[in-house]
């Protein structure tokens, strides 16, 4: 039985961008939070992603850990560690191996997302990412919907 996705209070947006430029990747993702009533944005590099983080407040940010566009994935780690609060950062990646996983994850990712996609695993990952990021805004006295 599939655990229903995380459902935000009356007004509440969660938010969060998508950085994947693999279409067949990006659609198998996308097609797991269709279900979830979630402000979901998606871009196919990390030169977009730092511009769509720039414009809008975004919780959570699920990107590839393979080179996607001219900047390297630590180029976007270090962008979103200067945003407070700083959006949580799920890496995702078909090609991931344990190495992979463990150098994401010391240098900076929240949590890993594996493939294939699994309703479960999303809903119980990007809720959880989403709930930390919301907390800590309330923490620091700030609304989740303006906090750039």
């Amino acid at each position: 039985m599939l655990n229903p996705p995380f459902r935000p209070r009356s007004g509440e947006r969660v938010s969060i961008l998508t950085v994947l430029a693999d279409p067949e990747e990006r659609g198998g993702l996308l097609s797991q939070l269709r279900r979830c009533k979630w402000d979901i944005q998606s871009v196919t590099s990390f030169e977009q992603a730092l511009r769509r983080l720039r414009k809008s407040a975004v919780g959570v940010v699920v990107a590839q850990y393979r080179p996607c566009g001219r900047l390297t994935w630590r180029t976007l780690v270090d962008e979103l560690r200067c945003k407070t609060p700083a959006p949580r950062l799920i890496v995702t990646d078909r090609l991931a191996d344990e190495a992979m996983w463990m150098e994401a994850l010391k240098l900076g990712a929240d949590d890993l997302l594996t493939q294939p996609f699994a309703q479960d695993e999303v809903s119980r990952v990007l809720s959880h990412a989403w709930c930390s990021w919301k907390t800590e805004c309330i923490c620091r006295g700030q609304s989740a919907a303006h906090a750039l």
